[in-house]
C-alpha cells in the first residue's frame, strides 16, 4: 500500500517494478481519447503537475520526461518538479528516442490500452522495435492503483439537442451513415468517438467540464438497433434512433452476437484495447475512417445560423467586459488574472442558451501571457498593472454554437515594440481572413499567409494558426485545421476554424488575435472558397500601428471594428 508521504512518481515506479515493466507511458487523455478529461481521469496531472491539454509522460526507473508541443514548453516546467522531470518539445523528441537513451534494449515499455488509439500503438510498436524495446498493452492503468484521494467519477445524463439547434434529425444522420456502410459492404460500424456518437444521436451531456459531451461508444449495425455502451446505466437516451443501452464491460459479450460480421472501425479514434476485444468477440474488422467526422465538421444551415447567433451574444458579453476593464485600469483599478476569469464567465452566463465554458479561460498578464496556454491558479495569478499586456483567450458552449476568441488588451500605455508585434500579428490575421483559395486547398497551404508579416522580421510562433471547432461540442474539432503540418483534409463549405496567429516574448508578454471563421463560397472567383468571420469583439486600437498597415488592411480593420460596434 502506498504511504501518504510517497510521491506519485515513486509510487508509480514501485508499481511498475511489481508489474515487471521498465517504462510506462501516460498521456493526458481519457479512454474516449478526448483532450479534456474529467477530474478522475487526469492521471498525468496527478502524476506530474502538468495540466495542459496535450502531452505524454514517460517514466522509467530513475528518470521521467514530459513530451509536450510548442504550446506547453514554457508551461510544463512551471508546473512539474524539474528535479524529477525533464521537459522536451514533442516535435523534437519522440518517446522511442527518449527511451532509447534511458533504458537498455530488450526492456518492456507498457501502456494503458484504453488511453492510446490503435493507430498510435501500431506506430509506437514499430518505433520501439527499431530501438530494441518491447511494447506491452495493459488492460488497466497502474496509476489507478496508487492514486490516493482520487476524485469520484461523476456521470451526467444525456439531454436532447433539439432539431431547432441540430438542424437534422438523428434518424436522417443514421440513414446517411448506413448508406456509407453499405458502399463499403460493411455489416456494421464501431464508433468509439463520444463526440461522433453525440452528434449522431443529437444528444449532449456534462461528463467533462468544458465540452458538452455524454460519454458513450456504440456499435451501429447496417440494420437494426444501435448498441450503445456507456457508464451511465438506467438512463433514457433521448433520441429518435432505435437503440439499447449496455454497460461498458458488456462490450465483448454483446459483440459476440455479431460474430463473423464485417465491422468498420477507425484505428485513429478507437482505443487499442478495443481492437483486441472486438477481434476476440469474433467480428471481422475493416479499417474505415469514422464516417461521421466530415459531415459533423461541415455545419448545416441551421447549425450555422445558430453559430452566428451565438457569436453575436458572446461578442456583446466579451466586448462589455473588455470596455469595463479598460475603464477600470485607466482609473487605477487592477484585478487579478483569476478575477478576470471569473468576471468573463459571469458575463457569459447571462447569455441565452449558455451551458458551460468551451475551455478554461486563459488570462495571462505580462510574462504569463507568453505561456501560450497558460491558465491562472491561486499560486500563479498576477495582478494587472500599467505597462504590459493581457492575453485573454476564452469561449462558451451554447446550445446553438461554440465560441472561442482571443483578445490582447493593453493595460496602460504599450511600448512601441508591443504595438509593432501586435500589428504584424494583425496583418497576418487579416491576410488569412481575406484569403480566397481554390476548392481542394488544405489549411497547411494557407498557414504561411498568417506568418509572413512576422517572418519578414525573423519572428514566428510555435503553434498552429487554426483549429476546427465543433457545434456545441469540442472547441478543438478535426479533421481540418490550419498549421505548418501537412494535411490531406481540404477545407470545405461549412467548416468552422479559428484564425489565431500570435507572438510570444518569453518572460515579458504574449500576443494573440483569434477569431472564428467559417468556410463559404467566394463571391468573386468561381470554384473558390473564402472565410466569413464570425467573432464580433473589437480589437484594441491602442495596440495598432496603422502606419504598418496597407490601405486594404486599414479598410478591413475599419469595417471590422464598425461591424463589432454595431453588433446585433
Amino acid at each position: 500500500m502506498q504511504q501518504a508521504h510517497t510521491s506519485p512518481l515513486l509510487a508509480l515506479r514501485f508499481e511498475m517494478a511489481t508489474l515487471g515493466i521498465s517504462a510506462f507511458l501516460q498521456p493526458v487523455n481519457d479512454e474516449y481519447l478526448g483532450e479534456y478529461p474529467a477530474p478522475h481521469a487526469r492521471r498525468l496531472q496527478w502524476l506530474s503537475g502538468f495540466s495542459g491539454s496535450a502531452g505524454l509522460g514517460v517514466v522509467c526507473a530513475d528518470k521521467a520526461a514530459l513530451l509536450v508541443d510548442g504550446r506547453y514548453t514554457l508551461q510544463a516546467p512551471n508546473e512539474a518538479d524539474m528535479s524529477q522531470w525533464q521537459v522536451h518539445n514533442s516535435a523534437q523528441m519522440r518517446p522511442e528516442q527518449w527511451l532509447e537513451k534511458n533504458i537498455p534494449q530488450g526492456q518492456v515499455v507498457a501502456v494503458d490500452g484504453w488511453l492510446h488509439s490503435a493507430a498510435s500503438i501500431r506506430r509506437l510498436h514499430k518505433a520501439l522495435q527499431e530501438v530494441g524495446l518491447v511494447l506491452q498493452l495493459l488492460d488497466h492503468n497502474p496509476i489507478d492503483t496508487i492514486w490516493q484521494e482520487r476524485p469520484v467519477r461523476e456521470y451526467s445524463l444525456p439531454f436532447a439537442l433539439g432539431i431547432e439547434f441540430s438542424g437534422q434529425k438523428s434518424d436522417k444522420k443514421l440513414m446517411q451513415l448506413r448508406l456509407k456502410m453499405r458502399e463499403k459492404k460493411l455489416d456494421g460500424m464501431w464508433l468509439s468517438n463520444a463526440e461522433s456518437l453525440n452528434w449522431l444521436l443529437n444528444v449532449r451531456g456534462f461528463d467533462v467540464d468544458t465540452t458538452p459531451v455524454w460519454h458513450a461508444m456504440a456499435y451501429v449495425p447496417v440494420v437494426g438497433e444501435v448498441l450503445v455502451f456507456s457508464p451511465t446505466l438506467g438512463c433514457k437516451v433521448p433520441t429518435d434512433v432505435p437503440h439499447t443501452l449496455h454497460a461498458m464491460h458488456d462490450i465483448s459479450a454483446q459483440m459476440r452476437a455479431v460474430i463473423g460480421k464485417n465491422v468498420g472501425w477507425d484505428a485513429s479514434t478507437t482505443p487499442a484495447i478495443l481492437e483486441e476485444m472486438l477481434e476476440e468477440a469474433g467480428v471481422v474488422l475493416h479499417e474505415f475512417s469514422d464516417p461521421t467526422i466530415l459531415p459533423r465538421a461541415c455545419k448545416n444551415a441551421v447549425e450555422l445560423a445558430g453559430i452566428r447567433a451565438a457569436h453575436i451574444r458572446d461578442g456583446k458579453a466579451l466586448a462589455r467586459f473588455i470596455a469595463e476593464l479598460k475603464s477600470e485600469t485607466a482609473n487605477g483599478q487592477f484585478p487579478t488574472e483569476l478575477e478576470v476569469c471569473d468576471r468573463v464567465l459571469a458575463y457569459r452566463r447571462q447569455n441565452e442558451h449558455f451551458l458551460i465554458p468551451s475551455f478554461d479561460t486563459i488570462a495571462g498578464f505580462g510574462p504569463n501571457g507568453a505561456i501560450v496556454h497558460y491558465r491562472p491558479s491561486s499560486s500563479s495569478s498576477l495582478r494587472l498593472a500599467a505597462g504590459s499586456l493581457l492575453l485573454l483567450d476564452s469561449g462558451g458552449q451554447y446550445k446553438d454554437g461554440t465560441t472561442d476568441v482571443t483578445r490582447t488588451i493593453a493595460i496602460g500605455t504599450p511600448t512601441d515594440e508591443m504595438r509593432d508585434r501586435f500589428t504584424r500579428v494583425l496583418k497576418g490575421h487579416i491576410a488569412l481572413a481575406t484569403a480566397h483559395f481554390p476548392r481542394g486547398t488544405t489549411g497547411a497551404q494557407l498557414d504561411a499567409l498568417a506568418r509572413q508579416p512576422l517572418w519578414d522580421v525573423g519572428l514566428d510562433y510555435d503553434h498552429g494558426t487554426g483549429h476546427g471547432v465543433g457545434h456545441c461540442l469540442n472547441v478543438h474539432e478535426g479533421p481540418h485545421g490550419i498549421s505548418k503540418r501537412a494535411g490531406a483534409v481540404a477545407l470545405e463549405e461549412g467548416m468552422v476554424v479559428s484564425n489565431e496567429p500570435g507572438y510570444y516574448k518569453a518572460g515579458e508578454y504574449g500576443i494573440r488575435i483569434e477569431n472564428l471563421v467559417v468556410v463559404v463560397p467566394s463571391q468573386t472567383h468561381e470554384n473558390f472558397l473564402c472565410f466569413e468571420t464570425l467573432t464580433r469583439v473589437p480589437l484594441d486600437e491602442d495596440l495598432i500601428n496603422r502606419s504598418l498597415l496597407t490601405e486594404k488592411e486599414i479598410a478591413w480593420l475599419d469595417d471590422y471594428q464598425a461591424w463589432c460596434q454595431n453588433n446585433g
